[in-house]
């Protein structure tokens, strides 16, 4: 599972608009299609291609390394940002891992539900 390929490097990356790869940075969709690429699973490049292109799973059978998808956050009315679920971390298990916006490391933040509008296992 991509687990064992990103969480031990979360604030080693930068957040980047656009960005896909460890030297330069990761955008939210950029950062999850890697860290799967990784394990050897390719998915789509960008948060709206990639919502629909996977399985969706129940919130209540999570497990790490899942995806975690919202809705409208920047007023576009898309499927527009991504998180990876961890399973654990410093906020139990409501902690995923995120590229929150550009200049921020990648990080741990707490799941939170404002415009989540489900999950995908890839």
């Amino acid at each position: 599972p991509p687990r064992s390929t990103l969480f031990p490097y979360t604030t080693l990356f930068r957040s980047v608009w656009g960005g896909e790869t460890p030297g330069v940075g990761f955008d939210c969709s950029g950062l999850v299609q890697w860290a799967w690429g990784k394990s050897g699973i390719a998915i789509p490049r960008t948060t709206e291609s990639e919502w629909p292109a996977m399985v969706q799973v129940s919130l209540s059978k999570l497990q790490a390394g899942d995806l975690l998808f919202y809705y409208n956050l920047d007023g576009d009315h898309a499927v527009d940002h991504v998180v990876m679920y961890a399973g654990s971390g410093p906020y139990g298990t409501s902690t995923v891992i995120a590229a929150a916006h550009t200049g921020t490391n990648v990080s741990y933040e707490p799941l939170f539900t404002f415009g989540l509008v489900g999950a995908t296992r890839p």
